[in-house]
């Protein structure tokens, strides 16, 4: 037969439990519940599930964690969860997952604030930088020299076009961000990480921002002129007739 509560004048009502003996139902604690009559322990009043939550006590059900929050698993000894925890750095929150389990930012994204609710909330991935795995609190790191990243980075050396590429022909690009124009004297035939990628050969010329070298015209009675600015650096001495 269940416990009857004398103040009551009837079985003990939900969201209580009466211990035999009892002249007052005690309330089931905050971060459980207790949705029938009848309790005897306080063991019969449930603990919260994940994702659910219970700030009060006397309660005969618990309440569905929020956006931007979540409501872990707990251990029985602890109890069941009476606050919402903020959702964590690198994840969001959108209180309609199973179980309310965090979800990780996504490749490509950081986040390095507490309590998003969307995908959308996480940080995009800077220039220069990557971000290659899921729950990031911060970027991976730089790019690597010779490559330009552009957001969304998933890999320190990207060829997709998308999220990056080599360093185009005529540059060179240091740390994921281009960083200048091929010397004069030199070129950069692409995914160079020096200004002095490599000496123009001899017989050539090889102006600023060149990607490959030019041959140098020769009449047969003197030199022309590059056509661009002065004589540049890697050119052979040629005499006149």
């Amino acid at each position: 037969m269940a416990p009857v509560a004398e103040g009551y004048g009837g079985r003990c009502p939900s969201g209580h439990y009466c211990e035999n003996g009892t002249i007052v139902p005690s309330a089931c604690p905050a971060g459980t519940h207790r949705d029938l009559q009848g309790g005897r322990r306080r063991e019969d009043c449930a603990f919260c599930p994940a994702g659910w939550f219970q700030d009060q006590m006397g309660q005969t059900e618990c309440k569905p964690c929020p956006a931007r929050f979540y409501c872990p698993p707990t251990l029985q000894e602890a109890g069941g969860v009476i606050t919402p925890l903020p959702c964590p750095r690198g994840y969001f929150c959108p209180g309609d997952a199973p179980q309310d389990s965090p979800v990780p930012c996504p490749r490509g994204t950081f986040s390095s604030s507490e309590g998003l609710s969307r995908a959308e909330e996480c940080s995009v991935c800077p220039v220069g930088h990557f971000c290659g795995s899921d729950g990031l609190t911060r970027p991976s790191g730089r790019c690597a020299p010779g490559f330009l990243c552009h957001a969304r980075a998933v890999v320190p050396n990207p060829t997709d076009n998308t999220t990056g590429s080599l360093c185009p022909p005529g540059a060179f690009c240091q740390e994921g961000v281009l960083a200048g124009e091929c010397s004069p004297g030199f070129y950069c035939s692409g995914g160079s990480t020096s200004q002095e990628a490599v000496l123009c050969p001899a017989g050539f010329y090889c102006p600023r921002g060149s990607h490959t070298p030019f041959a140098f015209p020769l009449s047969s009675r003197n030199t022309d002129a590059p056509p661009r600015g002065n004589k540049p650096r890697g050119l052979p001495v040629v005499s006149h007739w």
